[in-house]
């Protein structure tokens, strides 16, 4: 089975941005809906991993996006979280 490279952060944002500037939808229900069907990974920063931990606005879509999508993580994510905290 060969194994599929991951896009690059830049490729990914760019198509959220398309997405969303077409159905003039929040980024974050593009997210929670698409996420969901798409085989490409969600890369996530520390500010979405917070939220899981953390009850703020924006938490129960953190959490939706946890239990529905394939998330991707920079490396430094852990670090980044215990920065914010």
């Amino acid at each position: 089975m060969e194994r599929q490279e991951e896009p690059c952060f830049e490729t990914l944002a760019a198509e959220l941005r398309e997405l969303t500037r077409r159905r003039r939808q929040t980024p974050s229900e593009l997210l929670l809906r698409e996420g969901a069907m798409s085989d490409k990974p969600l890369v996530i920063d520390a500010s979405i991993a917070v939220k899981w931990v953390v009850g703020e606005d924006g938490s129960d879509e953190a959490l939706a996006l946890l239990r529905t999508a394939r998330l991707s993580a920079p490396d430094l994510l852990a670090a980044e979280c215990a920065n914010i905290l």
